[in-house]
């Protein structure tokens, strides 16, 4: 009897360098020390409010750039309405901060109205069956008129207006000078603003990890991955994609409403 012959795929040894070099742990390290190194070679402590300052912008953007990772690579629908939903959650905080409303109350509004105009691009591309890319471009422009209309006018100050760091601050400074003395003080606000930020992004982080583990979250997941096989399961894919779209523009317009509050932190 003649004898079958399997043939196995030939799978390399990876050794410790080469695990090393794949870890998330190293390309955190290449992102962290050059700007540590810049952080002492433009001027040391000197620089420090710059670097926080930035650090603080960065972290009001994260939320965007986990918006563009879930259109872009979860659900493959390239999608320019964040350019219209950011500034939509900042129109909407701004409004409803110099109406008297509370500060807090501007997160959850963003976050609706981004998610309804991210849904409103997702049904034009999938009904009308137009372009993810001209949708999103035809809701990003319509939502320029929509902000300025919203606002009456191009800018509102919100100078001595309340922010959702206004009840932390007077304390927090406090904080800061008897830990590290007086001339700290000069920082509190972006560490301030590091702090309550890091803990808003870490929220969603952890509740989107959830949801994307869940039956509903894995299907949205699953319809970037294969249309046909969603379909194939009965499921309308269609429906998932509307619901990943309105999801990450509502992840864009909850960072909205960071601009305008950092820029009236109290001094």
């Amino acid at each position: 009897m003649g004898q079958t012959i399997t043939s196995q795929p030939i799978t390399k040894p990876t050794t410790g360098l080469t695990r090393l070099l794949q870890s998330r742990i190293t390309a955190t390290l290449v992102v962290i020390l050059p700007i540590i190194l810049a952080l002492f070679l433009i001027g040391g402590s000197r620089s420090l409010g710059i670097w926080l300052g930035a650090t603080a912008t960065g972290l009001c953007l994260a939320l965007v750039g986990v918006a563009v990772y879930i259109t872009f690579r979860v659900l493959e629908f390239p999608d320019l309405t964040i350019d219209g939903a950011y500034p939509l959650g900042a129109a909407f905080a701004a409004i409803m901060i110099i109406n008297g409303s509370s500060p807090w109350l501007t997160l959850p509004m963003a976050f609706l109205m981004g998610g309804v105009f991210g849904a409103i691009t997702a049904v034009i591309a999938t009904r009308f069956k137009i372009h993810s890319l001209l949708a999103s471009i035809i809701v990003a422009t319509g939502l320029v008129s929509i902000n300025l209309r919203l606002m009456g006018r191009a800018n509102i100050p919100l100078l001595n207006e309340a922010t959702i760091f206004t009840p932390f601050a007077p304390g927090f400074r406090e904080f800061i000078a008897t830990q590290f003395g007086v001339e700290a003080v000069r920082y509190a606000n972006n560490l301030l603003t590091i702090l309550l930020v890091s803990l808003i992004v870490l929220v969603c982080k952890l509740i989107f990890d959830w949801f994307t583990q869940t039956e509903i979250g894995m299907t949205m997941r699953a319809t970037g991955d294969n249309r046909k096989m969603v379909k194939a399961l009965g499921r309308n894919p269609d429906i998932f994609l509307i619901l990943g779209v309105a999801i990450s523009n509502a992840l864009v317009g909850l960072s909205g409403p960071s601009w305008p509050n950092i820029k009236v932190l109290p001094m």
